[in-house]
């Protein structure tokens, strides 16, 4: 799957969070509920995204 990020294409696999995408690609987004003692709550909206 292709997802587009500030104009650009990258590879996402199914499943995979835009989050991941950008952070894997080194986009940096900022985010608060991704953290690795709070896990996937994704509800700070730090990261609000436009779909």
């Amino acid at each position: 799957m292709i997802v587009y990020l500030n104009g650009k294409a990258y590879e996402a696999s199914p499943g995979e969070q835009v989050l991941q995408v950008a952070l894997r690609n080194n986009i940096y987004i900022p985010h608060l509920c991704f953290h690795e003692k709070t896990g996937k709550a994704a509800k700070c909206r730090a990261c609000v995204v436009e779909v």
